[in-house]
């Protein structure tokens, strides 16, 4: 089995047998980490994407009607999760994925990739580096991210708001 060791410049890995001396850290470059953070928080999004999708059914059923006015279809998570799934599929329970993946993927990766250059510049040695290079490199993911973010929101809302109307 091999360990990461080091990434080399131009991009490739480098795969050796022997691992690190103790109290020594693997390094990663940070476009590893970049891909790395990315398909780990991709990875996450396909598994909670349903409960998304569910959460903002329920958040919306009725939006735009007097309250009483309208049909509950929805009364809990799990009730919604079955209703989703028997009239929609698993593709009914998985829209919107794409766009998350692209928020998640986007804002993560970002995150993961400025933190590693914190690394490698020492930045997270000095009192206080961790906290401030998280800091910096959440707010920085957050920014990057936000219009997928929207657009993963708005294509949620529009494709609940249409099934609303349909039953």
């Amino acid at each position: 089995m091999c360990s990461l060791v080091s990434a080399h410049v131009m991009g490739g890995l480098h795969c050796s047998m022997a691992t690190p001396p103790p109290g020594e850290a693997i390094s990663i470059s940070p476009p590893v980490d970049f891909v790395l953070g990315a398909s780990a928080c991709c990875m996450a999004c396909v598994f909670t994407n349903p409960l998304e999708v569910v959460k903002t059914r329920l958040q919306l059923q009725g939006e735009l009607r007097a309250r009483g006015s309208y049909t509950r279809h929805y009364r809990g998570v799990l009730q919604a999760m079955v209703a989703v799934g028997q009239a929609d599929g698993l593709r009914g329970l998985q829209k919107g994925l794409t766009a998350g993946l692209l928020y998640q993927g986007m804002m993560n990766g970002v995150r993961f990739y400025l933190y590693s250059h914190a690394e490698d510049m020492g930045l997270t040695a000095q009192p206080g580096g961790n906290v401030a290079a998280g800091a910096i490199a959440g707010a920085l993911g957050a920014f990057v991210g936000s219009p997928a973010y929207l657009v993963s929101k708005l294509y949620v809302n529009h494709v609940c708001s249409r099934a609303e109307s349909v039953t």
